[in-house]
């Protein structure tokens, strides 16, 4: 078939730039210039001309004067291109190609056409809601206020406009809360401190400034009288009555009541519920109080003038409100409190009872009374949990989150599941440095970047007595090894340690493999009893479909297929991509039922969350902790890069343990789509960024990914040396730097190596200016405060080498105890040396790191295209459960193995739990004995043939060890399925594998052992054919 023919039964070649390039490659045999001249005349308008049906003789001058011109193309061989573009693009050639661009204007008009019907639909619907609102609101003749308005949870702080003395929540709209008068609470100050159940119940009162009814307290749904109470009255009178209790017993009122007298009945009984609920989980002395009616008692109102009465507030006071402040309480939690603390979650939530793990997780929690982690899977209610710590505590907690769209979400899903509003979320904003700084709220959001500012480090000290928890969610991206390398999430543990280190550390996540979990130990110094795994991974409610394909173009189309699927079905997803760039292109590919998430386009998270879109593409971003309802599928496009990112993002689908489907469309891993030698273990990183200049599919984003967009070593140190000179000739000991907002990452990036190596003392953001354009930095380089304050010069260079050697050494000791780097950076003769090391110790230990990350997850996927739910849960399971006590007492006693003992120990029998533990510990530290014994492991047990970890332990075994490498196999052989058997002979036969055994080596040493099997007899036959051949021949 020639060109023309092609492109007559497939017009659209031509209307796509790398298809029409993959044509000619495969048509010109490969003939690199020629398929360039083709596309460069391509570039220039060729096809354009030839559709418009222009004079072709004038027009052709001009295309090779172009081709000439811009491409420095010879004439005589520009003239070739163009006359072969002639030639392909008979008249039936352009009279298809023409109908083709005809069809796609229409199917494009079609897609405007509807998705402007969807849009106008949207709007109607949107405008028909607002116009019932208002006109409920003006029947009812009531004040609104926009409690949906996300900026009213933004930096809510009681230094500004003064002191919150009253309570700033009310009951149903038109009430913007009242404050006591009377008791003589109204005037303390903000920091004077109450009995912890005193506290602790107020501050569980004042939880939500806008009551609905469905939040009411049980006990007005069940109430035993015969007539319906008002709430707001009720409400007042709790408050009131809780202002006027003793701090332990009874406490008597002799009142004289001007109102409705079961509404302070009432509010007598929903008071003492909570103190005695609030009482015995905290185990202390329960108090009460006990209204009697007495006419020449003090009056008690709340609607009028009294001794004990309420003034009503008559605007919005904002959701800034007062809290009131106990000790921090040591807890004793157990199955006793069970009923107390349900109690709470029905008055907090819609359900009565915990999950699977979640009593458990709490008690262990609470009852640490130190720094504690929680890992629970995706969607076990991981969140609740610290909502309780924030409930249980008569003081402020702060909650660190990965991200401002989480953190949004976690306060969208407080206000609407639990009735909580008394939060806030600080970020950096334009002309807001938090210098004075005083929480407004019991529960403060924020994210790295926000608490790297130097003025809250400040607020902390302050207030450091105040703040009972730091909540980590999502903990694990504290770690040193991960992925994605955040400068402020890496500095968190030196900077709590030096500003909170009264508070209590309490850590979330769903996904913390072994590496990760022993270097947040290390950095907190969390005991390991206090790592707390209630529930395994047990997500039997996915369906796997993992799908490989040819090209990215194919991608796209199995994505647009699935996308369809899932409309069809009326169900959701949410697909993942590498980039805010593929996003865009994937939500492109699926049509107008798609929306994207990017941080410019935040408002497409709003838009999925109420059910406006079916189909949400983002990048990770929003694969961690994000809890969105009624989500069926995960679709990833291409491999996630790693098993962490995976079960995360996987995660955000089934929050209602409902069947979900996991699908992963990958790019199958053929020499077309990425050289063998990167799937190799032993592949050196710093080859990659110039092998993936020549890539531009998935893997490619993949390997840029994991490298955190760095390039060569060598760049990274030019780059690290030059802003060392910088600041080096600079000669001050603190800089302030204005950064561009664009670009800031990298930047911090650079700083935080300075800092890690010693160079730089310290770093903190301080201040957003013009809108959050510019960021202000401060780069502490040798500051030393004398005692009038001022600074000491800078230091010579001999200090600067050995504050640097020593920090840098301690480094290297905490990042597994690289003896190599340590050594080095001791002999370092100039600062340059040691910046040397630390890029060398980067690309050769922390991005080989990552890229056994993806390694893992390459084999994970493509060892299990079979789809197998059940297997993948467990392998799954394996992977992230943690032992610790087990994964040391294995790490010990296999780590001391001789080589020969390790094979016994395989030939015996080992544990697939073994295994894995195996697994996390030559992940964290690497032993070729260990890889070893994992590949001969994994290969007997699994049938798992793991050629890339053969060759990166087989050039580190001796002649002996070789030997006996060769006799183990051989042991191992017959209890081996025939397909494990079959890819170990495939791979001696092959000439380029580099153990040097011969596939007749290999079978005398198997077969003197085993029994003779079709194996054997298949490769005879073989060996006998390729003689009688020979026989032939001569």
């Amino acid at each position: 078939m020639d060109l023309s023919q092609i492109f007559i039964s497939r017009p659209d070649l031509l209307d796509d730039e790398k298809k029409l390039k993959s044509v000619f490659s495969d048509f010109y045999a490969n003939d690199i210039g020629r398929i360039n001249r083709m596309m460069k005349a391509y570039e220039v308008g060729v096809l354009d001309v030839l559709v418009n049906g222009k004079d072709f003789d004038l027009e052709r001058k001009k295309l090779i004067e172009r081709l000439v011109t811009l491409h420095d193309m010879q004439e005589t061989r520009a003239a070739e291109a163009i006359n072969e573009w002639v030639k392909i693009c008979s008249k039936k050639v352009i009279a298809e190609y023409k109908k083709f661009l005809s069809e796609k204007k229409r199917k494009e008009i079609e897609r405007k056409e509807e998705k402007a019907k969807k849009e106008q639909a949207q709007n109607q619907r949107k405008k028909k809601e607002e116009q019932e609102q208002k006109l409920a609101e003006e029947q009812a003749g009531e004040l609104s206020i926009d409690y949906n308005n996300y900026d009213r949870y933004i930096n809510l702080d009681l230094s500004q406009g003064g002191l919150v003395r009253g309570i700033p929540c009310g009951v149903g709209n038109g009430d913007f809360g009242f404050n006591v008068k009377g008791t003589g609470h109204e005037d303390l100050n903000n920091h004077d401190p109450f009995p912890s159940v005193h506290a602790l119940v107020y501050n569980f009162l004042v939880r939500d400034s806008h009551i609905t009814k469905d939040a009411y307290p049980r006990y007005m749904k069940n109430h035993p009288f015969n007539h319906e109470l008002n709430y707001g009255h009720v409400y007042r009178y709790i408050m009131i009555l809780l202002d006027l209790l003793k701090p332990e017993g009874e406490t008597v009122l002799k009142l004289n009541i001007l109102g409705d007298k079961d509404e302070v009945t009432a509010a007598q009984e929903i008071l003492n519920e909570y103190l005695a609920v609030f009482g015995r989980l905290t185990r202390s002395a329960i108090c009460s109080v006990r209204v009697v009616e007495d006419s020449k008692g003090k009056s008690i109102s709340a609607e009028s003038k009294a001794d004990y009465y309420v003034e009503n507030y008559t605007s919005d006071q904002g959701l800034r409100r007062r809290i009131r402040y106990g000790s921090r309480i040591n807890y004793r939690l157990d199955k006793t409190n069970k009923a107390d603390l349900e109690f709470i979650l029905g008055e907090i939530s819609p359900f009565t009872s915990f999950k699977k793990g979640q009593f458990d997780a709490l008690c262990s929690m609470m009852n640490s009374n130190g720094h504690a982690v929680c890992i629970m899977p995706t969607g076990s209610g991981k969140s609740l949990i610290y909502y309780f710590a924030c409930l249980l505590q008569p003081q402020v907690v702060f909650v660190v989150s990965p991200t401002d769209i989480l953190i949004k979400d976690q306060i969208r899903n407080l206000r609407k599941f639990h009735h909580y509003d008394n939060v806030t979320h600080l970020t950096l904003r334009s002309g807001n440095d938090f210098s004075f700084f005083k929480p407004g709220a019991n529960l403060v959001f924020l994210t790295p970047a926000t608490f790297q500012n130097r003025n809250l480090f400040g607020v902390f000290q302050r207030w450091k007595k105040e703040i009972s928890y730091v909540v980590l969610d999502e903990i694990h991206c504290l770690s040193n090894w991960g992925h994605d390398f955040r400068p402020e999430y890496l500095m968190l543990s030196k900077n709590m340690s030096k500003y909170l280190d009264d508070a209590r550390y309490l850590g979330f996540t769903a996904t913390a493999n072994y590496t990760v979990a022993q270097d947040i130990q290390k950095q907190l110094d969390i005991p390991f009893k206090n790592f707390f795994s209630p529930v395994l991974f047990e997500k039997y409610n996915v369906r796997y479909d993992f799908r490989e394909v040819d090209t990215t173009e194919a991608m796209l189309e199995q994505v647009r297929s699935i996308a369809n699927d899932i409309v069809h079905r009326n169900e959701r997803a949410i697909v993942f991509t590498k980039s805010d760039e593929i996003s865009e292109m994937v939500a492109d590919a699926i049509g107008y039922e798609a929306d994207v998430f990017t941080s410019d386009k935040s408002e497409s998270y709003t838009q999925f969350a109420e059910g406006l879109c079916r189909i949400l593409v983002a990048s990770e971003e929003l694969g961690i902790g994000i809890n969105l309802p009624n989500v069926n599928c995960t679709v990833h496009f291409g491999m996630p890069v790693s098993k962490n990112e995976f079960v995360q993002e996987i995660g955000r689908a089934g929050r209602a343990e409902e069947r979900v489907t996991s699908y992963v469309v990958y790019l199958k891993p053929s020499e077309e789509n990425i050289p063998a030698h990167l799937l190799k273990r032993e592949t050196v990183i710093d080859n990659l960024p110039q092998i993936l200049k020549a890539m531009n599919n998935d893997y490619a984003d993949a390997y840029h990914k994991l490298n955190c967009g760095a390039d060569t070593s060598d760049i990274l140190y030019d780059r690290l040396i030059d802003i060392y000179s910088d600041f080096h000739t600079g000669e001050k000991t603190v800089y302030i730097i204005d950064h561009p907002a664009k670009g800031i990452e990298a930047y911090k990036q650079l700083i935080y190596m300075l800092y890690v190596t010693g160079y730089v003392k310290d770093w903190y953001t301080y201040r957003a200016i013009d809108a959050a354009d510019e960021i202000e930095l401060i780069i502490d380089i040798c500051s030393v405060p004398n005692s009038g304050g001022r600074r000491i010069v800078m230091l010579d260079d001999a200090s600067m080498l050995e504050r640097m050697k020593k920090i840098s050494r301690d480094y290297f000791a905490s990042m597994g105890n690289d003896r190599e780097s340590i050594f080095k950076v001791s002999k370092a003769q100039k600062i340059e040396d040691i910046l040397k090391v630390y890029v060398t110790w980067y690309y050769e230990k922390f991005l080989y790191h990552h890229k056994e990350q993806f390694l893992d997850i390459f084999e994970f996927l493509t060892t299990n295209t079979d789809c197998n739910s059940l297997k993948i849960t467990e392998e799954i399971e394996d992977y992230f459960t943690l032992p610790f006590i087990q994964i040391k007492e294995d790490e010990e006693y296999y780590s001391n193995m001789t080589f020969s003992e390790l094979s016994n120990q395989v030939i015996t029998g080992i544990g697939k739990n073994t295994l894995s533990n195996l697994e996390r510990i030559n992940s964290n530290s690497y032993s070729y004995k260990l890889d070893y014994l994992l590949f001969i492991g994994n290969w007997s047990r699994a049938g798992r043939f793991d050629a890339t970890r053969l060759e990166r332990f087989w050039g580190k075994l001796n002649e002996e060890e070789k030997q006996n490498f060769l006799v183990t196999m051989a042991e191992l052989y017959s209890s081996c399925t025939d397909d494990a058997k079959w890819s170990y002979l495939r791979y001696i036969d092959d000439r380029n594998n580099i153990t040097g055994l011969k596939l007749s080596q290999v079978i005398d040493a198997i077969y003197k052992k085993a029994p003779r099997d079709m194996l054997f007899y298949g490769v005879m036959a073989r060996a006998a054919n390729e003689k009688f051949k020979g026989f032939i021949r001569r």
